[in-house]
């Protein structure tokens, strides 16, 4: 089965959700991402905002990874939230061998799930 992602642009990946309920304080972000693969690839960080808020930075690497992150107060029902994830650099394809495309990527995005607090 075929794995489906989307590449960001640059190092800012941001994602706008707009709960139809509360989202309680102690919720969990699940998300699966890597990042772009760097000729020298070694670990870099990741910072995760919420609202303008970093609530985490995480050690991430080329391949896939899961993450989870506690969400420390509440999101309103109706009222758009901007999640960003940071991460320490982009690079294009093509600079780094890989083939012809300019594109300046960064975080390869798989999915995220939002869970109530254990």
């Amino acid at each position: 089965r075929e794995t489906t992602f989307r590449w960001a642009r640059g190092t800012r990946s941001r994602l706008v959700i707009e709960p139809t309920w509360e989202i309680a304080a102690g919720s969990r972000i699940v998300t699966h991402f890597g990042l772009f693969p760097l000729r020298a690839m070694r670990e870099y960080r990741v910072g995760i905002i919420v609202d303008g808020e970093q609530i985490a930075e995480v050690a991430a690497a080329s391949e896939k990874q899961r993450y989870e992150f506690v969400l420390p107060f509440a999101l309103p029902a109706g009222a758009p939230a901007t999640i960003v994830f940071e991460s320490q650099f982009s690079k294009s394809p093509l600079s780094q061998g890989y083939g012809l495309d300019q594109r300046e990527l960064g975080l390869q995005f798989f999915d995220l799930t939002v869970l109530p607090p254990e």
